[in-house]
């Protein structure tokens, strides 16, 4: 049973370097070869987060019989916030209205593509952890050491990962159709722009509000960008209008704000329900060793799902 669960340990850590291998383009009839894209721009965002062309971001170590552990890694730029969900011709000729151009807040074309790109991302980890779960279902049943013919944790936990996925294909889908038929509007942004800050972070993410999700089931989602740009910072909530009413809460209640809570709100939200960001190593060199450990500690309750909501002065990420 030890040489089993050694080889199924081994298989674990090979799923873990899966890539995707289709781009996710809106017709999906793409056969190019997928690259490492970017889910936020290197050239006009990622370089002014940077030092030395490298960022910050808080990786999860997993093993295969404890808890996750999130570290703080140092990563360079051109493989920081990448996935694997766009060939090179796709990724250049879908947003190219925003790479080529700063991000202009009033143009729902920009809008959309922002948030587009973080769809996209997000279709591509829950493919590659769809994938992951079921082929590590797979190899324990052939190893014996779950039945086949029995109702598992693990033959669950593959179902819920693929019905996930499904879900949220729907959902790209969405975006699919409003993009081939220009219909940027069919989307939603609330913007809050914060004056005079350095450029400290930004962020990518699709996310179900923590608290939503534990009570009614993953389908209500939330778009994130955070980005800085002139001497300013961007924060961009984006939805479709049905997900407006979980939205706007969360938005209002940063918006409404004063400086010093608002950007403690925005901290918050970004480790209770985001993964995908980085920080400044300028910026991460002023974290005292205590403040990073509550961060983490933050950060990883939240993925195991028994976070106890707190108040401390030292998860401000901005």
């Amino acid at each position: 049973m030890d040489e089993k669960r050694n080889q199924l340990r081994n298989s674990f850590y090979k799923l873990l370097k899966i890539r995707n291998v289709k781009c996710l383009e809106p017709d999906e009839k793409c056969t190019n070869d997928v690259i490492n894209a970017h889910s936020i721009q290197d050239r006009r965002i990622l370089e002014q987060v940077a030092e030395d062309n490298h960022v910050i971001m808080l990786k999860l170590r997993v093993d295969f019989e404890t808890r996750p552990t999130v570290e703080f890694e140092r990563v360079g730029i051109h493989r920081a916030a990448t996935f694997t969900g766009l060939c090179s011709y796709h990724d250049a000729q879908i947003f190219r209205p925003i790479d080529a151009n700063p991000i202009d807040i009033t143009n729902k074309e920009h809008l959309f593509l922002l948030a587009y790109r973080s769809v996209l991302r997000e279709m591509t980890v829950l493919i590659q952890e769809a994938k992951k779960t079921h082929l590590r279902y797979s190899q324990m049943r052939n190893l014996g050491l779950v039945s086949g013919d029995e109702i598992s944790h693990h033959l669950l936990l593959s179902a819920g990962f693929m019905a996930r996925t499904y879900q949220f294909f729907l959902y790209k889908k969405d975006f699919d159709l409003a993009y081939k038929h220009k219909a940027f509007s069919e989307i939603n942004h609330h913007t809050i722009v914060i004056d005079h800050v350095l450029p400290t972070i930004a962020v990518s993410s699709v996310f179900t509000p923590i608290e939503l999700a534990r009570r009614q089931g993953d389908s209500e989602r939330v778009i994130l960008n955070i980005y800085p740009q002139d001497d300013r910072l961007f924060v961009v909530f984006s939805c479709l209008s049905k997900d407006c009413r979980y939205v706007k809460p969360h938005y209002l209640e940063i918006h409404d704000a004063n400086d010093y809570h608002q950007k403690y709100l925005l901290s918050k939200l970004v480790l209770r329900n985001c993964e995908n960001f980085v920080l400044s190593p300028r910026y991460f060199a002023t974290f005292s060793e205590r403040k990073k450990e509550v961060i983490k500690k933050y950060y990883c309750a939240t993925l195991c799902s028994d976070l106890v909501d707190f108040e401390d002065q030292n998860l401000f990420l901005f």
